[in-house]
């Protein structure tokens, strides 16, 4: 067998891969949002709603939602729902 044909990891399927990225979508003040990805798909699995001062914010809230999406599974196709947007106002506080 190949590396390009190699069987999954023990256990059963092959491990997603997400990405958090920030992205500039507007004007300043507020010009970022963040996205998540999974692997190299060219359309985000989830967007931010709320958009924030730096790329920085952005990303840092981004990885929190990535947690806690893991932990709730990946219910929807885009946004936060009002438990989740909670967490991203307290990220920021």
């Amino acid at each position: 067998m190949t590396m390009l044909q190699s069987d999954p990891p023990p256990g059963g399927a092959p491990t997603r891969e997400f990405i958090v990225r920030a992205e500039r979508v507007g004007r300043l003040p507020k010009p970022w949002i963040w996205a998540i990805y999974e692997g190299n798909r060219p359309d985000a699995l989830h967007r931010s709603s709320r958009c924030y001062r730096s790329a920085e914010d952005a990303w840092t809230v981004g990885n929190k939602m990535l947690v806690m999406l893991g932990r709730h599974g990946w219910r929807k196709a885009q946004g936060p729902t009002p438990e989740e947007q909670k967490v991203c106002d307290a990220a920021m506080a």
